[in-house]
C-alpha cells in the first residue's frame, strides 16, 4: 500500500499450473481488494484479494486461477512527470530500399520510432547519416581532372587574373591547358550537371586531389610553401538566406578544430582588391555579411583592406610558426561571381530559377603546411593523440620479446599505434632512441613485468612512472587519446 499511496504502480508476474502471466497492480479499495490490470482467464481490470501477491478468486471481476510459482515483483515505478521531455527510440532496425546506391540516386530509409515520453509528439523527425568515425556525412566527396582547358579557366576568370601562377601545357592538338591550381571551376561544372532544387541546398562538394601552383623559387620554403599540395578543399552552394548560418557554422568549425590542435587562429577579413569581378555594391553586401557572421560567432578579427580574392571577400585564418612568422591556413571565401559566370541555377520555392551563392572553404588549408606548423608548434613532440607512434615496447633481452609482442598486440587491439624495438641493444640505448623520436610512452618488459603481468612505464614528458598493470596502462592511454589530453604539452 505504501507504493500505491505514493502513486507508484507495481509490476507482478507469476506462473500457475499451466501458464504464466504478468499483471500491473495500480490501486486498492476500502475492502482491501487490490486492482489488477491485464488479468488472465476473465480477470481483466478487477479487484482481487492478494495472497503472497496472487490474485485470489473472491474479488469482483471473476477469475480464480493463482499464479503462485516463480513470482517476481518490481516496485518503485515512477509515474510520468509533466516536465518530461520527448525520448524517441528506434523500435526497429533501419532498412534501406537499396544497398547499392550511386551518387545522385534516390533511396528510401524506413524504421519505426517508439515514443518513451509521457506526452504526445507533434513535430518533425530528422535523420542523419554517419561515417565509420561517427561523424556526420554532410559533404559529397568528388574528384575532378588535374588539367582543365583554357576555355574553362577563361569562364572562371582565372586565365585573366591567375594565369601567371599556373603551370600551362598544350594538348596533343595544340589546345592550351592549365594544370589545376584550384578546384573551383570543376565544382561549378558538377553543380551544373543536374537540375537543382532549393531543397538540395546547402550542397557541399569536397575534394582533396593534388593542386599545382607556379610559385617563384624565392618564396618556396620546405613544406610551408610548395608547388604541389593537397588541401581539404570544399565549395558550399547556398541560397542568399543561408549565407549567415553557413559562414557561422564554418567559423565555429575553425574554432573547434584549431582548439583541438592547441593552435590560436588569427582571423583576417580580406576585402575587395584593386582587380575584381562584379559590382561594388555586391562586394559591399558580401563583406557586410561576413562581418555579421564574425560578430555572431564572437571571434576577434582584423580587416586586411584589398587582399580579397578577385571573385569575393574572404576570412583568412593565420597561424604563427616557431620563429614568429604568420602563415595562412584556413580560408572562408564568399563568392557571388563564379556562379553567375557559370550560369548556375536552382529552382526556388517559387518555382522560379535563382542563382546560388558559393562559399569556398578550407579548414586546415594545405596539409603539407599544416603538418609543418604542427611539428614546429610542438617542437616535434606531438601530443599522444597525434603522435605517429604512441608507445614503443622495449624488451630488455631476447627472452622478453615474446611478452613484449603480447603487450604490443593488446595495445594495438585497443586502437593504439604501438611498435616494438627488439634489437639486441642495451635498454638504455633503446630508451634514448625512443626519446629522440619523441615517442610519448616507452614500455619496458623484463622478468619482473612478465611475472606480474605489468609494464614499466616511462613517459616522454615525466620520465619513470614505475610498473603498472598492462590493462591499467591500456585504459589510461585510450582515455588520453579519446579526450585528446595533453595537447598543450611540448616537452
Amino acid at each position: 500500500k505504501t507504493e500505491l499511496n505514493a502513486n507508484r504502480p507495481m509490476y507482478y508476474e507469476g506462473v500457475g499450473n499451466s501458464s504464466g502471466h504478468a499483471f500491473i497492480c495500480d490501486g486498492y479499495d476500502n475492502n482491501d481488494l487490490f486492482h489488477f490490470n491485464w488479468g488472465w482467464g476473465g480477470a481483466y481490470d478487477g479487484y482481487f484479494l492478494v495472497n503472497n501477491l496472487n490474485p485470489g478468486g473472491t474479488g469482483t471481476g471473476g477469475g480464480s486461477g493463482s499464479f503462485n510459482s516463480n513470482q517476481k515483483i518490481v516496485k518503485g515505478i515512477q509515474p510520468p512527470q509533466s516536465a518530461q521531455t520527448y525520448n524517441m527510440n528506434l523500435y526497429d532496425n533501419v532498412t534501406l530500399s537499396s544497398t547499392s546506391i550511386n551518387y545522385g540516386q534516390a533511396f528510401d530509409v524506413s524504421t519505426n520510432i517508439h515514443n518513451n515520453g509521457s506526452n504526445n509528439f507533434s513535430g518533425d523527425y530528422c535523420a542523419a547519416i554517419l561515417d565509420n568515425n561517427n561523424s556526420f556525412i554532410d559533404y559529397v566527396e568528388i574528384k575532378t581532372p588535374i588539367v582543365y582547358n583554357k576555355a574553362l579557366w577563361e569562364t572562371s576568370g582565372h586565365w585573366e587574373h591567375y594565369r601567371e601562377n599556373m603551370f600551362l601545357v598544350e594538348s596533343s592538338d595544340s589546345q592550351p591547358m592549365g594544370v589545376k591550381a584550384m578546384n573551383c571551376p570543376g565544382h561549378m561544372l558538377v553543380f551544373a550537371s543536374e537540375v537543382r532544387s532549393y531543397r538540395d541546398l546547402p550542397l557541399r562538394f569536397h575534394e582533396q586531389t593534388p593542386l599545382h601552383r607556379n610559385e617563384a623559387s624565392g618564396v618556396l620554403a620546405g613544406l610551408i610553401r610548395v608547388r604541389q599540395f593537397a588541401q581539404d578543399d570544399a565549395h558550399c552552394f547556398v541560397t542568399e538566406d543561408q549565407i549567415g548560418e553557413e559562414v557561422a557554422r564554418l567559423l565555429r568549425l575553425v574554432e573547434r578544430v584549431y582548439g583541438d590542435f592547441d593552435l590560436t587562429p588569427v582571423l583576417r577579413l580580406s576585402t575587395r582588391p584593386a582587380e575584381f569581378l562584379g559590382e561594388r555594391a555586391q562586394w559591399d553586401h558580401a563583406e557586410a555579411q561576413l562581418k555579421e557572421a564574425l560578430a555572431d560567432v564572437g571571434l576577434p578579427y582584423t580587416v586586411d583592406e584589398g587582399d580579397g580574392a578577385f571573385y569575393g571577400p574572404k576570412v583568412d585564418v593565420d597561424v604563427t610558426d616557431a620563429i614568429g612568422r604568420r602563415w595562412q591556413c584556413a580560408t572562408i571565401q564568399l563568392d557571388y561571381q563564379l556562379p553567375r559566370r557559370f550560369d548556375l541555377k536552382y529552382i526556388g520555392a517559387d518555382n522560379a530559377e535563382h542563382c546560388p551563392v558559393v562559399i569556398h572553404r578550407a579548414i586546415l588549408g594545405s596539409f603539407e603546411r599544416f603538418v609543418a606548423l604542427l611539428i614546429e608548434h610542438y617542437a616535434g613532440a606531438l601530443p599522444m593523440w597525434l603522435a605517429p607512434v604512441q608507445a614503443i615496447v622495449l624488451p630488455i633481452a631476447d627472452r622478453h620479446t615474446e611478452y613484449a609482442e603480447t603487450v604490443r598486440t593488446q595495445l594495438i587491439e585497443a586502437g593504439l599505434r604501438v611498435e616494438i624495438d627488439a634489437r639486441q641493444e642495451k635498454i638504455g640505448y633503446k630508451i634514448r632512441e625512443a626519446q629522440l623520436q619523441k615517442i610519448p610512452y616507452m614500455l619496458i618488459a623484463g622478468d619482473r613485468e612478465i611475472s606480474d603481468g605489468t609494464v614499466a612505464v616511462r613517459s616522454r614528458a615525466g620520465g619513470d612512472q614505475g610498473s603498472r598493470p598492462l590493462d591499467e596502462f591500456r585504459d589510461a592511454a585510450v582515455n588520453e587519446v579519446r579526450h585528446r589530453k595533453g595537447a598543450a604539452t611540448r616537452n
